[in-house]
């Protein structure tokens, strides 16, 4: 599984504004937007601001 994650202006994973229509920017693991394959994840990102993370990558960082 993967996220997007910003590469500027704190680093925040792409999810889903709350009632809102269209994407936002969050720091909780739990709002982001989940992607079942890298393919998938590289699909959806802007190539200027934006990387593609594996879930397991971003929890070993919590983990430590």
């Amino acid at each position: 599984m993967y996220l997007i994650q910003r590469t500027d202006q704190g680093g925040g994973f792409l999810g889903f504004a709350p009632g809102l229509t269209g994407e936002a920017y969050t720091h909780k693991l739990e709002r982001a937007r989940v992607f079942p394959t890298r393919e998938a994840a590289e699909r959806e990102r802007c190539v200027e601001n934006e990387i593609v993370v594996g879930l397991e990558t971003v929890f070993h960082g919590y983990l430590r």
